[in-house]
């Protein structure tokens, strides 16, 4: 009688446990509490989303939300011809992806795209590799001089990966805000 009353208690048990940790699980959060379609940026505090380049094949799929933040500095746009446009504002001044993706297009961009934004604290450097379309892009944190070296190191090593020559290889812009 005591092993069979042992063995439904176990039993009970298991299946208590089994449906709490279930119901647990819808609490989990794919690319760190990020809508579908973008991605994590930033760190040491100051987080955001960025959207995925080329998401959904092209057109007509997620459209970014409207509503931001005070903390977004600054916006780069992408042509797919390889021209790149941005917006910087130290004080907020209405939607900065719009005003990168119009600066894309007046430079002769096609099909421009916001590519990433920054924050506050934060510095933007894209390279480009010359004659080419293939652009490469980095944000980064911490100190004002180290963020600098890191983001043009970042751009220059990735382009040289690809396999272009490092006199091949050159930052197109590179821009910091200077919240710190």
């Amino acid at each position: 009688m005591w092993i069979f009353l042992n063995q439904k208690i176990k039993y009970l048990l298991s299946i208590c446990s089994l449906l709490m940790f279930s119901s647990l699980s819808h609490l989990a959060w794919a690319e760190g509490n990020c809508p579908q379609g973008m991605y994590p940026v930033g760190g040491q505090g100051v987080m955001g989303c960025a959207p995925i380049p080329n998401y959904g094949g092209g057109g007509g799929g997620y459209q970014a939300p409207t509503y931001y933040t005070y903390a977004v500095v600054g916006a780069i746009a992408s042509g797919s011809n390889g021209v790149v446009g941005h917006s910087f504002a130290k004080v907020f001044r209405g939607d900065l992806r719009a005003k990168a993706v119009k600066d894309c297009q007046e430079k002769g961009g096609t099909h421009c795209e916001v590519w990433f934004t920054y924050q506050e604290t934060q510095c933007a450097t894209v390279g480009q590799a010359k004659g080419t379309t293939k652009l490469y892009g980095q944000v980064t944190g911490r100190d004002h001089t180290f963020r600098k070296k890191f983001g043009r190191e970042s751009v220059l090593s990735q382009c040289q990966r690809d396999g272009f020559r490092k006199d091949q290889c050159e930052v197109v812009y590179e821009r910091c805000s200077g919240i710190m």
